[in-house]
């Protein structure tokens, strides 16, 4: 079939979109067919939100190193899940907080896609030639990289990706000499300072990435883009004075201290390298994507920001240093999406300005199915472990949760990663309780003290934290405890906890996750069992 000639910005759009439909598809059925694949992060998030709403003050009597932005990402999907049962559609959470982050992800698609087509009616014809086989791979591209960060889907580092793509597009488009209808340029800036404002981190992130567009433009632009950011980051700031003086003070004093103590600390775990999945992979695209991006840099200086994107996602890793996949989303999201736009890219000179759509479209489609079948060998990967555990006896953790809990009950959950153990409360509904939601300050606290004397900030902010967990396990209000078995139980007897472990409750045995997750290996729990423990209150049986 003979090409299709691109002549404008419609055609453009049109062909972008007829690329990008077979793994869209594909995305939309893969995601409403999965039950049990919500990732840990915003699992946990969802649950605090549960919390926060029926009146728990945030940081002062639960714990968490997010923002106060980042903590409010539930109250979507909550109100959502809320509006459509008064309606009569009765839909799990899990399902609401999935088509709300989909939704997300069009909007962004949407977003990016027309600030690209709108620039090609206005730019001269050599900008056109720049942008024209971007824009045309730019729907594969988007889809393709937010299918490769599946297992990570709404989580802080995925949600910050799909506010400044737009942003980023925007602005370098500015600095072409288009000007956008103002209210719009106003509103992605705006967007992309409150993404940027979920984690301490992504704010350099976002800096540099603006400071790059700048060097390459040989300025900086100001407009209205500018003004909307400058209103994101004030309300991101305001919004911690909205909290309760207790919950500001908690924030302050103990959560801030010990998120940037964090950042100093390698954790050792990251010598066990099967503590996560594989790496390689993402590392060698990172390496094969920076080498194309920089060789077809010349032929698009809009691929600057976006390189250093994948630079600064590489950073965020390194500086975590925890070694989960969740802190490679920026990685491997900016990296899929700059390798399919470098691949049009190095098409577009072969075909002599015209793309064949029939080709390309089947390309999408072999694609799609690659990205669908990679996808659930992974999950069959991930799970095949659960025969082995099974003839060794060991029980599921909903298992434990059904037989030892009951709706509604209060699980007190250590464990420095949020694991299997909040997907699982949401599925059994049952309640977070007490002021850890992980067990990460407890090991922090004990590593800093092995490491030297701690300063009065952090030993005054851990002091405080151990008091809490004390008051929790000494409450009579827990219906189950589970305790990651490393090196979480350790903590705990390092930092004086073991009295509550050893007299308050019974060890029941151990517990796996396997039947419903659906995410890394570093997230379903069989690596490192739970520890059951049952309040002796309730006759449990000490091991």
């Amino acid at each position: 079939m003979k090409a299709t000639d691109i002549t404008s910005a419609v055609g453009v759009k049109a062909g972008s979109l007829l690329i990008g439909l077979p793994v869209f598809l594909v995305f939309l059925f893969d995601l409403l067919s999965s039950t049990g694949d919500i990732s840990p992060w915003p699992a946990m998030r969802l649950t605090l939100f549960e919390r926060f709403r029926s009146g728990a003050l945030p940081y002062s009597d639960f714990f968490s190193f997010d923002t106060p932005p980042a903590l409010l990402l539930g109250a979507l999907p909550a109100a959502l899940h809320q509006m459509l049962a008064g309606l009569g559609f009765l839909q799990p959470l899990v399902l609401v907080f999935k088509l709300s982050v989909f939704l997300a992800v069009a909007l962004s698609l949407v977003a990016s896609l027309g600030i690209l087509c709108f620039a090609l009616e206005t730019v001269q014809a050599e900008r056109k030639r720049e942008l024209t086989p971007l824009a045309l791979g730019f729907t594969f591209s988007f889809l393709a990289a937010n299918y490769l960060v599946r297992f990570q889907f709404g989580d802080l580092q995925h949600l910050f990706c799909l506010a400044l793509l737009p942003y980023l597009f925007l602005r370098a488009c500015s600095y072409m000499g288009v000007r956008f209808f103002g209210p719009l340029s106003f509103l992605l800036g705006f967007l992309a300072a409150l993404a940027a404002s979920l984690d301490l981190l992504f704010v350099p992130v976002f800096v540099i990435c603006e400071l790059v567009l700048a060097a390459v433009s040989g300025k900086l632009r100001f407009d209205k883009a500018l003004l909307g950011v400058g209103l994101g980051f004030c309300l991101a700031v305001a919004s911690l004075f909205t909290l309760p003086e207790a919950s500001r003070a908690a924030f302050l004093e103990i959560c801030l201290p010990l998120r940037l103590a964090k950042l100093l600390i390698l954790d050792e775990i990251l010598a066990f390298v099967k503590c996560a999945p594989d790496l390689r992979f993402y590392l060698i695209l990172f390496g094969v994507t920076l080498v194309n991006g920089f060789l077809l840099l010349s032929r698009s200086r809009l691929l600057a920001p976006l390189l250093s994107l994948m630079v600064m996602g590489l950073l965020l890793f390194a500086v975590e240093a925890e070694g989960f996949s969740s802190e490679l989303v920026v990685l491997i999201f900016s990296s899929a999406f700059v390798l399919g736009l470098n691949l049009f890219q190095w098409l577009s000179p072969f075909s002599g300005g015209r793309l064949y759509l029939p080709g390309a479209i089947l390309f999408s489609c072999l694609a799609s199915y690659g990205f669908y079948t990679v996808h659930h060998q992974a999950l069959d990967q991930a799970l095949s472990v659960s025969s082995e555990l099974r003839r060794n006896g060991e029980p599921d953790l909903g298992e434990v949760l059904d037989q030892n809990s009951r709706i509604g009950d209060n699980v007190l959950v250590v464990c420095d990663f949020p694991s299997a153990i909040y997907p699982a409360l949401l599925y059994y509904d049952r309640r977070q309780y007490g002021y850890l939601t992980t067990s990460k300050p407890l090991h922090l606290y004990r590593v800093l003290r092995q490491i030297g004397p701690t300063n009065m900030v952090i030993n005054n902010a851990c002091e405080t934290i151990i008091a809490k967990v004390r008051r929790d396990l000494d409450s009579g209000k827990i219906a189950l405890l589970l305790v990651h078995k490393s090196p979480e139980e350790e903590d705990m007897r390092c930092l004086g906890l073991a009295f509550y472990l050893d007299n308050r409750f019974a060890n029941s045995g151990n517990a796996y996750y396997y039947s419903r997750a659906r995410a890394p290996r570093e997230a379903i729990g069989y690596l490192f069992p739970f520890h059951v423990y049952l309040p002796r209150t309730q006759g449990g049986k000490g091991k």
